[in-house]
């Protein structure tokens, strides 16, 4: 995800490295209420798929799960995202494994395409980060 993209719903996000999640894919299997596909990670062995990783003060989780369209009160809703505070990841240039929060659909699609400026977003994220990172 774009640094500034996300600064607009948690002004505290920082960028603080670049992790993988093993074994699972990227898809755009979380429809949308516009009926395009948004990012989901789905269970995928052998598949790696790398993502920016952000800090954000404790008292702006709630505007992220807000964006995000995550319920408390519906936490497996079929068309909403539900958030895994103990997802695992693994820092680039490090070795330990570590968890994170992120939101991950409850029930994807196979046959959901992300609009095209939403895919840019999502590109343009690691590559920012990493520019940074290097310099």
């Amino acid at each position: 995800m774009l640094t500034e993209w996300l600064r607009e719903r948690c002004p505290s996000a920082k960028p603080i490295g670049i992790a993988i999640a093993a074994n699972h894919k990227l898809t755009f299997g979380k429809r949308s209420i516009d009926k395009s596909g948004k990012a989901t990670l789905v269970p995928t062995q052998g598949c790696h798929t790398p993502g920016v990783v952000f800090r954000i003060a404790e008292d702006e989780r709630h505007l992220l799960d807000a964006a995000e369209g995550f319920k408390h009160d519906k936490p497996n809703d079929p068309v909403r995202y539900r958030r895994d505070d103990d997802f695992q990841i693994q820092l680039v240039g490090g070795d330990d494994v570590t968890t994170a929060t992120t939101y991950l659909a409850n029930k994807p699609e196979d046959d959901l395409k992300p609009y095209d400026w939403y895919l840019a977003l999502l590109i343009a994220g690691p590559c920012n980060t990493a520019l940074i990172q290097i310099t």
